[in-house]
């Protein structure tokens, strides 16, 4: 997929027109915006982090660095598997444990089923754990593992420090960190290079 395609699905995705996009980057008509999603034209760097800002994605996603990052609510099948399976608990053991329909949780689990916040509350009550700590979980995951392979300068102390201050914010405001996070690994002066490790 080309930097326009990915424009494109994106912005059809979030039900967009071109109109809205060029405002909300700061260009005065869709023109601009259908050059780019035909490939006729390339944005400038700058205008690259506006419109993965506009269409909640990534200049490295837009780019086609890296595949686009699920959504928490993507995780969450994935993270109730990880939490049931870390307590050795079967898919039928947990369905009874939270009065849910095995099948339902197997759906659930395979990101085929919905769930509300309700439902996943009951879920992790069960698990012994809360939604706050598994977001972050979810969130952190792939830069904590990033973080111990290049960055083994960085204090435990320094770390603790993040960490801590993360957990202050809710649902949407570790989402958009997540955002800062995958944009601020795209700037070598803010990352260790594998040869200075």
């Amino acid at each position: 997929m080309t930097f326009g395609e990915r424009v494109l699905a994106l912005r059809t995705e979030k039900g967009m027109t071109q109109d809205e996009l060029a405002h909300a980057v700061g260009y005065k008509s869709r023109s601009t915006i259908a050059k780019i999603e035909s490939g006729e034209r390339d944005p400038h760097q700058s205008m690259i982090a506006a419109i993965a800002k506009a269409l909640d994605t990534t200049p490295a996603y837009l780019m086609g660095w890296e595949d686009k990052k699920p959504t928490v609510e993507e995780l969450y099948g994935k993270m109730i598997k990880r939490l049931r399976e870390q307590q050795n608990l079967s898919v039928d053991e947990l369905s009874k444990i939270c009065h849910i329909d095995s099948n339902y949780l197997i759906g659930v689990e395979e990101n085929r089923e919905m769930i509300n916040n309700q439902t996943l509350e009951t879920i992790l009550s069960a698990l012994s754990t809360n939604l706050n700590d598994q977001i972050f979980d979810a969130i952190m995951l792939d830069e904590i593992e990033y973080t111990k392979y290049y960055h083994k300068r960085i204090e435990k102390e320094e770390i603790t420090e993040i960490i801590d201050k993360l957990k202050l914010f809710n649902h949407k405001g570790l989402k958009k960190i997540s955002g800062y996070i995958s944009d601020l690994l795209l700037i070598n002066e803010y990352i260790h290079q594998k040869d200075d490790v």
